[in-house]
């Protein structure tokens, strides 16, 4: 459920995710596919079509790691969605980088684990339940904003990340020299 009470928004303005879910539950992965051919009609061609990823979809995982997202790039587009996964297709006027963020936030997280089923090790998301999750939706200028943000932010930590690791194999390689040069 998309949820705009601190917002107002236009009249007509759709407030709904589509959301596609898997008929069976196997690998949770993202695997590229070729395009069926012009003019192909087979059965399994119609049923997997919907699971396509087009860019600007969401996919985000219903087990394991929950709120764990991600937005469908270019280079991605015309790849299925495992189904380990919900594809999320944000309607016109919500924009996708700022689903992610949303989806992926403490609170989202939180809300999703309370509502989940499974043990410690392997919580699971139902398709009813993040149907559900209360997103608050602010103006597009404003999204694209927190998007940006987010972004540039999560940019940043990956750097740092990086520099962690850097720095983590230069002190096992000092401690390393200095115990054989003995």
């Amino acid at each position: 459920m998309l949820s705009g009470e601190r917002f107002p928004r236009p009249a007509g303005t759709r407030t709904t995710l589509a959301v596609a879910a898997p008929e069976r539950p196997p690998a949770p992965t993202v695997r590229r596919a070729r395009r069926p051919p012009r003019g192909c009609c087979s059965p399994a061609t119609d049923r997997l079509a919907r699971f396509l990823l087009r860019a600007g979809d969401v996919v985000i995982a219903r087990r394991g790691e929950l709120g764990r997202c991600s937005v469908v790039r270019d280079a991605q587009d015309g790849w299925v969605c495992g189904t380990g996964c919900f594809l999320l297709r944000p309607p016109e006027g919500l924009d996708p980088d700022y689903v992610a963020a949303y989806l992926s936030s403490a609170a989202s997280r939180r809300w999703l684990e309370a509502r989940s089923t499974g043990g410690m090790t392997m919580k699971t998301v139902s398709l009813k339940v993040l149907e559900e999750l209360p997103i608050t939706v602010p103006d597009l200028p404003s999204q694209r904003q927190v998007a940006g943000a987010m972004r540039a932010l999560g940019e940043h930590e990956e750097l740092l990340r990086g520099e962690l690791a850097l720095a983590r194999k230069l002190r096992e390689d000092v401690l390393t020299s200095a115990l054989l040069a003995r």
